[in-house]
């Protein structure tokens, strides 16, 4: 992990520019000769991002979305189709 620390800062984003710039010569080379290397595309990690820091992680320039539920995707889309599902059985009763 010391290889992104450098220059006594730590070095743990990505510059997506230079990575595509990399990935794009290595591709066209058929995925030989010089391999990706991880530090050429490393940007100094921002304050915001280190361990300890006020922010604890979190781009203070982004909203943080906090949650009531921790209920997952898939158990809220399972309860829509049961609600839906009475709905529908409900309705045809109603008709009949």
């Amino acid at each position: 992990m010391r290889r992104y620390f450098w220059d006594s800062k730590w070095h743990t984003h990505i510059d997506y520019d230079a990575f595509n710039v990399a990935w794009r010569e290595w591709d066209a080379n058929g995925g030989t000769g010089v391999p990706l290397d991880p530090v050429k595309y490393a940007l100094e990690t921002p304050s915001w991002a280190l361990y300890g820091s006020e922010e604890r992680g979190f781009d203070p320039l982004e909203t943080r979305v906090g949650r009531k539920s921790r209920r997952t995707r898939e158990e809220t889309q399972r309860e829509q189709v049961i609600a839906a599902s009475a709905s529908a059985a409900a309705a045809a009763n109603d008709v009949a």
